[in-house]
């Protein structure tokens, strides 16, 4: 869905990139910081609702021994409620406008 919204706001490849790469700081780069323990663990509790962090989550559950099965379902809710939201208010009402305006139909 975001790469979908990327290509929606970019004009071309080298916006399409570098939209991406402003999305990656900011979404992915604090999570992976906190990670590695760059951050203290308290920034962990501010990025718990960030999608990046739930995802995190719920990939690192697939590796653990135990799994918090609450936690994984509330991460997969989370994302899933997240990915209907952007497809249903984002997506669908650019799709139009994007297949007109690039893609000449």
């Amino acid at each position: 869905m975001i790469g979908i919204v990327l290509s929606y706001l970019s004009k071309d490849f080298t916006a399409l990139l570098m939209n991406y790469f402003v999305m990656m700081v900011i979404l992915v780069i604090p999570s992976i910081l906190v990670m590695i323990g760059v951050f203290a663990p308290e920034v962990k509790d501010i990025l718990f609702w960030s999608p990046t962090e739930a995802t995190l989550r719920m990939m690192n559950a697939s590796f653990a021994s135990t799994v918090d099965l609450k936690q994984f379902a509330l991460d997969f809710a989370y994302i899933s409620l997240l990915s209907y939201l952007l497809f249903r208010f984002v997506v669908l009402p650019r799709f139009k406008s994007y297949a007109t305006r690039d893609l000449g139909v």
